[in-house]
């Protein structure tokens, strides 16, 4: 079990770098709710969660950097939102580009698959 919601994202992130889907999916609860940055559907259950990571995964250029100085976490006992930026990298050779993105993750830190619910979006071109 991690025992914080940073030592979770590293974990998380590393999985990510690494294209180790079977790594990354037993951080995901049963019942984990994903929005993710690339697709237009909700991920609600195991399956959806895991064809969207190996979607991904089989792109030549993937991986994820974390913007250090955004990271947040806020803790109520076991209960973990973390929160931050990262930038993905994604494509097929000449076509890869980066996505600056934001992320929240609610953690259950006492459960030995944490993450219950991530949201990812990528950042808008322009403040309003």
């Amino acid at each position: 079990m991690h025992e914080s919601g940073r030592s979770l994202l590293d974990a998380w992130i590393t999985a990510i770098n690494d294209r180790a889907v079977e790594d990354l999916l037993p951080l995901y609860n049963e019942g984990a709710v994903v929005l993710p940055t690339f697709a237009p559907k909700i991920a609600d259950d195991p399956q959806a969660i895991r064809a969207y990571f190996e979607n991904l995964a089989s792109r030549s250029e993937f991986g994820v950097k974390l913007d250090e100085n955004s990271f947040r976490e806020q803790r109520i006992g076991y209960l973990s939102v973390i929160c931050g930026l990262y930038a993905f990298t994604l494509g097929e050779g000449k076509d890869t580009k980066f996505w600056a993105s934001r992320f929240s993750f609610v953690l259950d830190l006492s459960q030995e698959h944490p993450i219950l619910h991530h949201h990812s979006s990528a950042l808008p071109k322009s403040g309003s």
